[in-house]
């Protein structure tokens, strides 16, 4: 009798570990993929402290004299704008009192400025997703350097058309008014640019052509470098004051009153973040960025809606991981991110959030 109890024990321990290994084994498997999809805030935070130059989230200060801070906020961003969808987005951002920040990639620009227009009219802000939707990382540093002035020209465009400046800025009214006045003069300089090549012409021309070819890197390379000697020339202004930018105050030959009017810009110059194509980056891109003098943004919360086209789904994923601070990351372009947002805002709204733009969250807070 004992020795069958005995064998009846190893038997049912064979069993078990049979069936549990393959578990285990599936488990093991799955745990990479769902650390990417929902990735914890202990690995978001070691992110943050080995780039500490990229912007994943935002720590919100405990106390504030901001009757509004009691509510906690979070960024909402948006890449590959515009689309035919985004009036549909600006409409569910009106209706629950929210803003966002679009990442906006150039060659989707063409035709839909007064799109865009409205959407920095409403008080959303734009930043800079490259010309092209492609991953970045593949590009050369000049094709990547030509690319996001490129399309941070037709951004500054938009803007002036608007009449607005940087919210994050708002306090200096004079100092906006001011920039208004000089970006309706840089709105204007496309009358009176000079012809170029057809890929220098990309590079350097606004939002109203579009910019539909490969911009040409050695013609913006050129171009830049030319740009001290050469104030007078519009067509170089614009790469002008994105090296002003990044080398703040080693410049100088400009007559005085075209200096100041520079400086100004430069200071309220609205939307100077960068996300790169397909999120990945390298420390090549790191450190050109930085030259061009953009913040590198990425985010928290990525419901990954580029791949996953089920609403709820992707609702669930921003609902279960956002936090006060958080940057959420989801995509224009498709269909079905509007009934995403349906669910989304809403429910942020009852649990007491205010969803922003990555302006509003760098002023409420520090980056952790």
């Amino acid at each position: 009798m004992f020795l069958y109890r005995s064998y009846r024990h190893r038997r049912r321990k064979r069993l078990l570990t049979t069936m549990l290994l393959p578990l285990l084994t599936l488990l093991l498997v799955l745990l990479p993929f769902y650390i990417i999809y929902k990735p914890p805030s202990l690995l978001i935070r070691y992110f943050q402290r080995r780039w500490p130059d990229v912007l994943w989230q935002v720590q919100l200060h405990a106390s504030s004299s901001s009757s509004s801070s009691s509510q906690p906020l979070v960024a909402l961003t948006f890449d590959d704008a515009p689309s035919d969808y985004t009036p549909e987005i600006l409409s569910l951002l009106r209706e629950h009192d929210a803003r966002a920040t679009f990442f906006v990639i150039g060659d989707h620009i063409l035709g839909r400025e007064q799109t865009l227009r409205d959407v920095v009219g409403a008080g959303n802000e734009l930043a800079n997703h490259a010309m092209f939707d492609q991953p970045s990382r593949d590009l050369s540093d000049d094709e990547l350097a030509a690319q996001i002035q490129a399309v941070q020209s037709r951004i500054q465009r938009i803007y002036a058309a608007v009449g607005r400046t940087a919210e994050a800025h708002d306090e200096v009214h004079i100092q906006g008014l001011r920039v208004n006045r000089v970006g309706a003069l840089a709105l204007g300089s496309t009358e009176t640019e000079t012809e170029t090549s057809s890929a220098q012409h990309n590079v350097n021309r606004g939002d109203e052509e579009g910019g539909e070819g490969q911009p040409d890197p050695q013609s913006s390379t050129n171009q830049t470098d030319d740009g001290n000697n050469n104030n007078n020339n519009n067509n170089n202004n614009s790469n002008n004051h994105n090296n002003h930018n990044a080398n703040r105050g080693s410049r100088g030959g400009n007559p005085s009153g075209e200096q100041e009017q520079e400086e100004v810009l430069t200071e309220l110059t609205p939307g100077r973040y960068f996300r790169p194509g397909s999120g990945f980056f390298t420390d090549r891109m790191r450190a050109l960025v930085r030259k061009e003098g953009f913040q590198l943004v990425l985010g928290s919360v990525y419901p990954h809606d580029a791949q996953i086209n089920v609403p709820w789904i992707n609702a669930a994923h921003v609902l279960s991981m956002v936090k006060p601070g958080s940057i959420i990351v989801v995509h224009d372009r498709r269909p079905w991110t509007v009934p995403m947002l349906a669910k989304v805002l809403p429910e942020l709204k009852r649990r007491g959030y205010r969803v922003g733009t990555v302006t509003d969250l760098l002023k409420e807070g520090i980056s952790t």
